[in-house]
C-alpha cells in the first residue's frame, strides 16, 4: 500500500497556489468590465471556472481509469482551455507590475539626467554672475580713482543689487536640485535592472507554474489515495455465495476471478469489457461483480468503477481461482 507524504499539507500548497491564479482572473475581468454589477457577476463565475479547472484534472485520470476516456478527454480539453486564459491572466497581471516598475525606473532615470544639465547650466550661469560682479567692481575702483563718486555710488547699488537677486535665485535653485537628486538616487531600482526579454520569460514560467504545479499535486495526492487499501481485511476470504441465483452466476463469477488473478493490484476492471466478453446482461455482470467485491476480489472506487484488490486478497484470489 502506497502512503501519500503530508496529503494534507500538499493540498494546502496546491489550493493557495491555485487561488493565485482566482485572483488574478478576477482582477483581468475587473479591468476589463466598467459595470460594478456585471464585473462581480462575471468574475465569480470565472473565479470558479477556475477552481474546476483544477479539479478537472484528478476526475479525468479517474474517468481514465474506469474505461471513460471520451469524458475524460473532454475534460482535459476545458481544462486546457481554462488554463490558457488564467494563464494569460496570470502573465498579463505579472508582466503589467513589472512594465510599471521599469517605466518608474526609466522615469527616474531621465528626472535624474534632467536635474543634472539643468544644475550645470545653473553652475555655469553662477559662474558667470561672480565674473560680472569681479568685472563691475574693477569698473567702480576705475570710477573712484577718477572722483568720479556719485557715478560709482549709482553703478554699484543697481548692478550689484542685480547679480546678488539672480545669485540668490541660483543658489536656492541648485539646492532644490541637489534635494531632489538626493530622493530619487534613494529610491530603490526593483525591475529596471531587469531586461524586458528576462521579466517576459519570467512572467510566462510564473504563470505555467501556477498552472501545471497544483494540477499534478492535486492529481498525485487524489491518485495515491485512490490506491490506499483499508485496514480490515480478512484473514481469508468468505466462502461463495450458495443460493440457486449465485449457482447459475458461479461460473461467470470463476471467469471474473480468472481475470482478477492476472491483473495487478489497483489496475481498473472495467465492467464493459466483461459484459462484451461474456456475452451477459449489465444486470447480471453487475451481481457477479458485486459477488466478487463481497469476496474482497474487487474494490469499489468513488467515481463507481472496480480495481483489483490489493496484495494479500490477490494472492488469496489466484489460490481461490
Amino acid at each position: 500500500m502506497i502512503a501519500a507524504p503530508y496529503p494534507r499539507t500538499i493540498m494546502v500548497i496546491a489550493i493557495t497556489l491555485s487561488g493565485v491564479t482566482v485572483v488574478s482572473v478576477c482582477l483581468a475581468i475587473g479591468a476589463l468590465i466598467q459595470d460594478p454589477f456585471l464585473t462581480v457577476l462575471f468574475a465569480a463565475a470565472a473565479a470558479l471556472l477556475d477552481l474546476a479547472k483544477y479539479l478537472a484534472w484528478p476526475l479525468a485520470a479517474f474517468l481514465l481509469l474506469a474505461g471513460r476516456r471520451l469524458l475524460a478527454a473532454a475534460l482535459m480539453a476545458c481544462a486546457l482551455v481554462l488554463a490558457g486564459v488564467s494563464g494569460w491572466a496570470t502573465y498579463d497581471r505579472f508582466m503589467t507590475a513589472i512594465l510599471g516598475s521599469h517605466s518608474e525606473a526609466l522615469a527616474i532615470q531621465r528626472r535624474i539626467a534632467d536635474i543634472e544639465a539643468a544644475r550645470a547650466q545653473d553652475l555655469q550661469r553662477l559662474a558667470a554672475l561672480n565674473a560680472d560682479e569681479r568685472a563691475t567692481q574693477a569698473q567702480l575702483r576705475a570710477l573712484r580713482e577718477r572722483t568720479v563718486v556719485s557715478r560709482s555710488l549709482d553703478m554699484e547699488r543697481v548692478t550689484l543689487h542685480r547679480l546678488d537677486i539672480q545669485r540668490d535665485q541660483l543658489q536656492r535653485r541648485l539646492e532644490e536640485s541637489s534635494r531632489e537628486l538626493a530622493e530619487l538616487r534613494a529610491q530603490p531600482v526593483r525591475a529596471a535592472a531587469l531586461p524586458l526579454e528576462l521579466a517576459t520569460l519570467l512572467c510566462v514560467g510564473f504563470a505555467m507554474a501556477l498552472e501545471v504545479v497544483p494540477a499534478l499535486l492535486l492529481t498525485a495526492v487524489r491518485g495515491v489515495a485512490t490506491q490506499q487499501q483499508p485496514d480490515n481485511t480478512a484473514a481469508t476470504p468468505p466462502a461463495l455465495p450458495t443460493t440457486a441465483s449465485n449457482e447459475t452466476d458461479n461460473p461467470l463469477l470463476q471467469a471474473l476471478l480468472d481475470h482478477i488473478a492476472q491483473t495487478a493490484p489497483g489496475e481498473p476492471v472495467v465492467l464493459r469489457d466483461f459484459v462484451k466478453e461474456q456475452r451477459i446482461g449489465n444486470a447480471r455482470a453487475i451481481s457477479v461483480f458485486k459477488a466478487a467485491e463481497t469476496l474482497g476480489a474487487l474494490r469499489k472506487t468513488a467515481t463507481g468503477g472496480y480495481v483489483a484488490a490489493n496484495t494479500d486478497l490477490h494472492s488469496t484470489i489466484k489460490g481461490v481461482a
